[in-house]
């Protein structure tokens, strides 16, 4: 059975939440570094927020991706706001799904369209899962759906 939309919306809640306390928990030098930088304007601290900022955006990036991507692979298919929300991503045909097909569906459906439109995608992908056949743009480019478990 097709998930019902309000399991969606927590289960995506959930998983910005703990994303955003990794997100938070990695950034945590760069924010320190921000306020050296701040409190003593000189080269190297600037230099040191930029190199700091860096690291931890590629390190932000690596921790996303492998929340979406390798967890749901190694975990029941699910992610930490699926597994309570009791719902997974199979293929439109109702198989299991693999790496490539996550890929898609993550990667290049949701996550790069989110961040060329500065989250605005994520709006459109709201009123896509609440309309009647339930898809979202990420499940019709990776041929995936969303059920209850």
């Amino acid at each position: 059975m097709i998930a019902r939309p309000i399991h969606r919306y927590i289960s995506f809640i959930i998983d910005l939440t703990v994303t955003g306390i990794l997100g938070f928990a990695a950034a945590y030098p760069a924010i320190i570094a921000l306020f050296e930088a701040l409190a003593s304007r000189t080269r190297p601290n600037i230099l040191n927020l930029l190199y700091i900022s860096l690291i931890s955006g590629a390190v932000i990036t690596i921790l996303t991706i492998t929340y979406f991507l390798v967890l749901p692979l190694l975990w029941k298919k699910q992610t930490i706001g699926r597994f309570l929300t009791r719902i997974a991503i199979v293929k439109e045909d109702g198989s299991s799904i693999d790496f490539q097909t996550l890929f898609v569906r993550e990667v290049v459906g949701r996550m790069l369209p989110s961040l060329m439109s500065f989250g605005l995608s994520l709006i459109s992908e709201a009123y896509l899962i609440s309309r009647q056949g339930r898809t979202s743009f990420s499940d019709a480019l990776a041929r995936t759906k969303v059920v209850d478990i």
